[in-house]
């Protein structure tokens, strides 16, 4: 099988795997600050939601979405450490 092993091997160049890029981010410290990050965006578009005449509730709203989607990136990055185990 030569060229299955080619194949492994141009795939595989200098021993990088697929998710190496992850790893940065699959730090303790990096997916603790992204959920506080998120947490904190989340709450102020939370905020500005309540208050009606401080911002146009669309941007509050997309705002109040973009601090969920960090904080749910960092609960996703938490799993895929659990499985790298990094």
């Amino acid at each position: 099988m030569p060229s299955q092993n080619a194949a492994n091997r141009q795939a595989n160049r200098g021993g990088e795997t697929h998710m190496e890029f992850l790893t940065p981010l699959l730090q303790r410290e990096a997916i603790i600050s992204l959920a506080v990050v998120g947490a904190i965006i989340a709450t102020g578009g939370g905020i500005m939601l309540k208050k009606p005449n401080a911002i146009d509730p669309v941007l509050a709203r997309m705002i109040y979405r973009l601090g969920c989607a960090v904080s749910s990136g960092s609960v996703v990055l938490f799993i895929i450490a659990g499985f790298v185990g990094a």
